[in-house]
């Protein structure tokens, strides 16, 4: 057996910090097997259940014996129902060779950063943001120049002008944004967009909360624009909006160059999607879409954080 001082890791490895909204949410679990009741601020997590028409489709995958490899693209049927989910938000999307679909949104992040970024390349990251944006960008061996936002998540376009350099490669956006909520609007879009183009950078959007929208507000996807479409790597997933955090199944939309290269990642890592929970997945587009009453269980929750913290503050 070798000696701890003889077993050292990657180099690499010093870039991956434990995940501090995990470490939150398995100190509230204690916390509540110990009887203290506790209001969950931590992960994105939909209080309600996966609903039953969902976890139907995938029983009846198992029981039918759809439990072998699929596509690492993800099964077709599938990309079909995504690509006609992303045409009613203005994108138009070839199933066939500009989706993939992934276990996990996360995945597609790390995937999409994998296949596009050299070491050395900058990556301006609307701040503030999900930590885990800052380490797909330096796992890929890229720099993530952190470009802070105003109130809401709305563009300071003097800062982001500010943070372009020769080594700029990629901007990347999350809107709705996790943790503020706040969304970008379609000039801060436009405005993005038209930099990106006279830069030539690409454009990273992690859109998982998309459906989690309220008071009427619209979000506007960088990629239904026309100049940004080539250039735009869209992530998104089932976990939020359908409840399904513990399926792990996402996607991306991407030029058909990118999604080649992500598809041979997945080839090498995860291989392919489970095959039973893209069932699911088709489930979830297809069926009923109640996701009003979903999002007004989240306002309500929202609401009542609020409060508190403001009682509390």
């Amino acid at each position: 057996m070798l000696d701890g001082c003889h077993m050292k890791l990657a180099k690499r490895m010093n870039i991956i910090k434990p995940s501090g909204t995990i470490a939150m949410a398995e100190k509230a679990r204690s916390l509540e097997r110990s009887g203290r009741t506790i209001y969950h601020l931590d992960v994105g997590e939909p209080d309600f259940d996966t609903p039953a028409h969902i976890k139907e489709a995938a029983i009846q995958a198992i029981k039918s014996g759809f439990t072998h490899y699929t596509s690492s693209r993800g099964i077709l049927e599938l990309r079909q129902a995504i690509s006609e989910d992303l045409s009613k938000r203005s994108i138009e999307a070839n199933p066939e060779r500009e989706i993939i679909v992934t276990p996990g949104a996360k995945h597609a992040l790390y995937c999409s950063c994998l296949a596009t970024l050299n070491p050395g390349d900058e990556v301006l990251v609307l701040a503030p943001t999900w930590p885990t944006h800052f380490q797909c960008v330096e796992i890929a061996g890229a720099r993530a120049i952190e470009v802070p936002c105003g109130a809401a998540y709305c563009l300071d376009e003097e800062a982001l002008k500010a943070r372009l350099t020769d080594k700029s490669k990629m901007i990347l956006i999350s809107s709705p944004n996790n943790p503020t909520g706040g969304i970008v609007d379609k000039n801060d879009i436009k405005t993005i967009v038209d930099l990106a183009v006279d830069h030539d950078l690409l454009i990273l959007s992690d859109e998982v909360y998309d459906r989690i929208v309220y008071n009427g507000l619209n979000v506007r996807s960088v990629a239904s624009f026309d100049d940004a479409r080539e250039r735009s790597i869209v992530i998104n997933g089932f976990s939020k909006a359908y409840a399904m955090t513990g399926w792990r199944l996402g996607y991306a939309f991407a030029n058909e160059k990118i999604i080649e290269a992500m598809t041979r990642l997945q080839q090498s890592t995860t291989t392919c999607p489970a095959s039973f929970i893209q069932k699911a997945g088709v489930s979830a587009l297809k069926g009923p879409q109640d996701l009003i009453e979903k999002t007004e269980s989240w306002r309500f929750s929202f609401e009542g954080s609020t409060r508190l913290n403001r009682k509390d503050g």
